[in-house]
């Protein structure tokens, strides 16, 4: 690393108990290692706090960090994450999204932030460029507010040049599967695993960034060259999805029988002629909450989606888990487990107002909302035995609107994920539609369609690549634009100075997710937990593209621990972490190395 990016490159700690705020610079070979992103927050997570941690508690720390590459001139490198003890998982979760707030980090000459304790009233954190500062303000009657009035409020108290990572009510009142939403030019939201509860537990309101100069490439040149050769597909189809809006997959999901579709009862949904293509223009309604909110619940009009989406967006709430959680209330009531009177109103399938009660009494604890608050999986436990055969999660983690009885290589890659069943760890279903090249990925299998050869080289080797993705802070879009580890890999060496392989790339990637897997190990983590539910594993679609298709996971558990480097009970092996460099690991997070073979 250059001697100016080693210079800029620090990580703040600030703790809210004691008031005490401080910087220190990220070690050379830490920085190498762990990149940024997740990676990087996870090694810093585990020098503020211990796994035991209550995840609702002031021991348990929240880390953010932007990628590598966040902020440099590269249109994909945007991505930031966020890293704490998961309150819906109780394993270490992580959550990431794109938007203006990690790069105005990196302005700033932070490549990580780590809050410790807790506030003894709602208060928000200022990252001030200009001043050269870092202050803590009191939210005052900013706390109860929603997401954008809170932002427009903090705009005008610190002026238009600023971007926020703010949470919503959902937040504030500890709900599990409560996001963070990062607001500013290019908005986007961390939504997955409930660190907006995290943040809620701390009364912090939100981190305010405003003000830096964006860091400069090495080789300014050179990266101008790549950035014109990697994205002009790109372009071009980020211009066709904005017009024809986020319906107009839905269509082609259908088709191929991936459309979650009756809380994943069904194979086809009658209702989708009325989510036309441009039935949603404009409303920056992605496909996930389209799924979500439509074909899972069974509503077809789109101004209840769109409603549900902004609800969302407003309250402060993944709608992944939380459109799971009106479907399984849905059903609940279907069965005769929920009635009237605990529901609070009939739960009737397709009814579009329902979905607001339900997103409405979840936010703010009431009713059926205080139960659905914490998780299908927390809900159905406290409904009994039947409903726990119809919540669809994995590790506690809902379900995203990818259905691995038709991407089966999803479905080794949801039941191996770290924080549960997770779309962006892995995006195997790109290499399964074509989206990406399989020899980019290194990947050497066949694809068989519906069947389960290969797939754990296709699970194993996606999950390295987007790990090696979120440590640099790059969004989907470069598997879009078919850019290559090699390609990638120059980047680094362009914007930083340094050279590193895409060997090296994969590699951190690779360290990324043991490294996480240990941790997940440490918290009683084994095979037992690397399953699907019910309903995916073992009821087939009646209808649709992929009809009576269903995963065969231990087959392909089985090889994906031999590629891994896992035993059979899928435990990183001693010879695997040494590989890795992690070796130091065992002992630091209290697992008796006599457990982990060979």
């Amino acid at each position: 690393m250059s001697s100016t990016q080693a210079e800029n490159t620090r990580a703040l700690v600030v703790d809210a108990t004691t008031g005490s705020i401080t910087g220190s610079p990220i070690q050379a070979e830490i920085r190498r290692d762990y990149l940024g992103g997740a990676c990087l927050a996870t090694r810093l997570w585990l020098e503020s706090s211990r796994l035991e941690v209550d995840p609702l508690s002031a021991a348990n720390a929240l880390v953010i960090a932007p990628g590598l590459l966040t902020g440099f001139p590269i249109a994909a490198a945007n991505r930031t994450s966020l890293v704490a003890k998961s309150p819906l998982t109780g394993l270490l979760g992580e959550s990431s999204a794109g938007g203006s707030f990690g790069p105005r980090m990196k302005a700033l000459g932070v490549d990580a932030l780590t809050i410790r304790g807790s506030f003894e009233e709602p208060s928000y954190i200022v990252i001030d460029g200009d001043e050269g500062s870092v202050k803590v303000e009191k939210a005052g009657a900013l706390w109860g507010e929603d997401v954008f009035f809170s932002h427009q409020a903090l705009k005008e108290r610190h002026g238009e040049d600023m971007e926020a990572a703010i949470i919503g009510p959902a937040g504030e009142n500890g709900v599990y599967f409560a996001a963070v939403a990062f607001c500013g030019r290019s908005p986007g939201t961390a939504g997955r695993t409930g660190m907006g509860a995290v943040m809620g537990s701390k009364n912090l309101k939100a981190v305010l960034v405003r003000g830096g100069k964006p860091p400069k490439p090495t080789d300014p040149e050179g990266l101008s060259r790549a950035m014109s050769e990697s994205f002009a597909k790109t372009k071009e189809r980020a211009n066709e999805r904005d017009k024809y809006g986020g319906g107009r997959g839905t269509f082609s999901r259908e088709a191929l029988g991936s459309l979650p579709v009756k809380n994943w009862r069904e194979g086809t949904f009658p209702g989708l002629s009325k989510l036309a293509a441009g039935a949603l223009p404009g409303q920056g309604v992605h496909y996930l909450a389209i799924g979500a909110f439509g074909p899972m619940c069974l509503v077809s009009d789109p101004r209840y989606i769109t409603s549900a989406n902004d609800m969302c967006l407003r309250l402060g709430l993944d709608a992944i888990s939380a459109g799971s959680a009106v479907a399984f209330a849905m059903e609940a009531y279907e069965r005769g487990i929920i009635d009237d009177e605990m529901a609070g109103r009939p739960l009737l399938w397709g009814d579009g107002e329902v979905t607001l009660f339900v997103l409405n009494e979840i936010a703010n604890q009431q009713g059926l909302g205080s139960i659905l608050s914490r998780g299908t999986r927390t809900a159905a436990k406290h409904l009994g035995p039947l409903a726990e055969e119809f919540a669809v999660h994995v590790k506690g983690l809902e379900v995203p609107m990818y259905d691995p009885r038709i991407y089966t290589s999803m479905a080794v890659a949801y039941a191996t994920g770290n924080r549960g069943a997770c779309h962006l760890d892995g995006m195997t279903y790109y290499i399964e539609t074509g989206k990406y090249p399989k020899e980019m990925a290194g990947i050497e299998a066949g694809l068989e369609k519906l069947g389960s050869k290969g797939k754990a080289e296709i699970a194993v080797k996606m999950q390295n690549l987007t790990g090696a993705l979120n440590a640099l802070g790059l969004c989907k879009s470069v598997l879009d634009a078919r850019v290559s580890p090699v390609e990638m890999a120059r980047w680094i060496e362009y914007c930083l100075g340094i050279p590193y392989s895409h060997k090296d790339l994969l590699k951190a990637g690779e360290r990324s997710f043991n490294l996480r897997r240990l941790c997940n190990v440490a918290l009683g983590i084994t095979r037992k937990d690397d399953r699907l539910p019910p309903r995916l594993l073992s009821h087939p679609r009646p209808s649709g593209g992929a009809a009576g298709s269903l995963p065969f996971l231990g087959e392909m558990l089985h090889e994906y621990y031999v590629l891994r480097g896992w035993d059979q009970e899928g435990l990183p092996t001693l010879n695997t972490l040494e590989r890795l460099g992690l070796r130091e690991y065992p002992e630091w997070l209290g697992v008796k190395t006599s457990v982990l073979t060979g």
